[in-house]
């Protein structure tokens, strides 16, 4: 895998809990939509467990994944809380190894200039591709 180093182009990953799938699924769409994040996955439902307010919490939620720059988690971070039912959602972040086809595509869709030419899309179309 080639890999550029540190920088503001770096893609990080980011997953938030949600408390179900239209939620996980409506910020997915506003974080693409506003150029915050190139892509989402949301996942089956899970069983949490936490303290929450002096007590023991288990209930079902959804996580969000979402592929965006270095440069944007803060604004992301900042357009998930505001987009969150949660008085504290978890919202956490880390650094992936991506190749460098992958990371300029990252870095283009969410930039402010739209898609690249082309729209880089493969010349054989696969029956499904998952960013």
């Amino acid at each position: 895998m080639d890999a550029e180093g540190p920088g503001a182009d770096e893609v990080v990953e980011v997953e938030v809990s949600c408390p179900d799938t239209g939620v996980a699924t409506a910020i997915a769409r506003a974080m693409i939509a506003g150029r915050l994040a190139a892509c989402a996955n949301v996942g089956a439902p899970v069983l949490s467990l936490y303290r929450w307010q002096g007590r023991l919490v288990e209930e079902g939620e959804v996580m969000v994944r979402l592929k965006t720059r270095a440069a944007l988690l803060a604004p992301l971070a900042a357009a998930i809380r505001a987009a969150h039912p949660y008085a504290l959602p978890a919202i956490l972040a880390w650094r992936l190894r991506a190749t460098a086809d992958y990371a300029a595509w990252v870095a283009a869709e969410t930039g402010d200039a739209g898609p690249p030419p082309g729209d880089q899309k493969p010349a054989t179309t696969p029956t499904r591709t998952s960013p």
